[in-house]
């Protein structure tokens, strides 16, 4: 079987060139401009991001707008307070925010229960049963804009309440939120709750 001779000077006779397929003139351009723009958005995120974790995002937020990591660190100055350290530590923890003991309770560890009061405990509800709690001490933390409401609340179940104490909290020794925390004697009587043990 015989192959067909090509004509001399045929595109069969060119070189044939190997290699990634060729580029639009002005392509280099826009990969620079791409990694610019890109290392610049980096050092941006970078440069707020850092300061938020460290400090908190207040500064960055309009006027008027909650800082929604309000409830993002942790509080240790609740174990360091006299209301917590004086006659011992309180059999158990009582708050009518439940945000507020999800913190108290990474502060203090899992040896004391923080139990829910008022119309809103959700899950704390479950925490402890009020009657299992008769005779002993209490400590009541509650936020300052709420802590009139919360210790006038709670008085009539208890002997007698210690004095508050205010302490802050907040990242790198700063105050960004602000607690009142008082010693509360002798549970008298259980505290009514919406739902959980007895109901």
């Amino acid at each position: 079987m015989t192959r067909a001779v090509q004509p001399a000077g045929s595109r069969a006779d060119e070189p044939r060139a190997y290699g990634p397929p060729h580029r639009p003139p002005g392509g280099g351009v826009w990969l620079r401009l791409w990694a610019r723009a890109s290392v610049c958005l980096s050092a941006a995120t970078i440069a707020l991001f850092v300061p938020a974790v460290l400090y908190g995002p207040a500064q960055l937020l309009p006027a008027g707008m909650r800082d929604p990591t309000v409830f993002a660190y942790d509080w240790p100055s609740v174990a360091e307070t006299t209301s917590w350290r004086s006659a011992g530590a309180p059999a158990f923890v009582l708050v009518d925010n439940w945000r507020v003991g999800g913190r108290v309770g990474v502060a203090l560890g899992p040896e004391i229960p923080v139990c829910g009061f008022g119309p809103d405990p959700r899950g704390l509800a479950f925490a402890c049963d009020a009657a299992s709690e008769l005779g002993k001490d209490a400590l009541i933390v509650a936020p300052e804009d709420a802590a009139a409401r919360t210790f006038a609340a709670a008085a009539p179940y208890f002997a007698s309440l210690d004095a508050p104490e205010r302490i802050s909290v907040g990242r790198s020794g700063r105050t960004e939120f602000v607690l009142i925390v008082c010693r509360a004697r002798r549970l008298s009587r259980p505290y009514p709750l919406p739902y959980g043990p007895g109901r």
